[in-house]
């Protein structure tokens, strides 16, 4: 019964450090959220979202470069 009982208070401790972990980044997201305006949240997705297009675009005429159905020059 001991044996199985370690791998349980293991597995609990995980959980739980796991569960706080998780209980303290919401904390800390929440307390950002309110420290922030819109305009601030909207400006930083909008940066975020126009460098992942960058790089969509990049990888696009890299592969577009490989198939060599372009002539870029």
């Amino acid at each position: 019964m001991l044996i199985l009982s370690i791998p349980l208070f293991v597995c609990l401790f995980v959980f739980v450090f796991f569960f706080v972990q998780v209980l303290n980044i919401r904390k800390l997201l929440t307390e950002v959220l309110l420290t922030v305006t819109n305009e601030e949240v909207k400006k930083i997705a909008q940066e975020t979202y126009n460098e992942a297009l960058r790089g969509t675009f990049l990888v696009v005429l890299f592969v577009v470069w490989l198939t060599n159905d372009v002539v870029f020059f």
